[in-house]
């Protein structure tokens, strides 16, 4: 199998997120090139099955189970932090230390946001 670069691994690729892509070839209305020979009875037997796709997928896909130790107990609270201000919208808890920085990244950049009030019993009755 070939071994390419795992671009989650970098976290970004060219100023942008590092978002995967999959292409998968479909028969479509017109004729196979020539210089792809299937001798399939049903030409799209030739193709690769989707679960081959999945297959190549899950190898590449990263192992979050392993990022505190790797990275430091520290790294998936960062982690967390990052994808909760990226979000369109956020509920977090009030006066938690990461849901204030999230509420307020989302907030000023015009989404929906708003905190859950608790440390007494129906705290956010309302």
């Amino acid at each position: 199998m070939a071994q390419y670069p795992n671009l989650t691994d970098h976290g970004m690729y060219g100023g942008m997120a590092a978002i995967p892509a999959i292409h998968v070839r479909q028969r479509q209305t017109a004729p196979w090139p020539p210089e792809i020979l299937c001798f399939a009875d049903a030409p799209n037997d030739c193709l690769a099955p989707l679960s081959a796709y999945e297959r190549h997928v899950k190898e590449l896909r990263p192992n979050h189970t392993e990022t505190i130790g790797l990275y430091g107990p520290w790294y998936s609270t960062f982690i967390d932090a990052v994808i909760h201000s990226a979000a369109y919208g956020f509920v977090g808890t009030d006066t938690s230390t990461a849901s204030i920085p999230a509420c307020r990244q989302v907030s000023s950049r015009g989404g929906i946001a708003d905190m859950v009030k608790w440390g007494k019993p129906h705290a956010d009755d309302h």
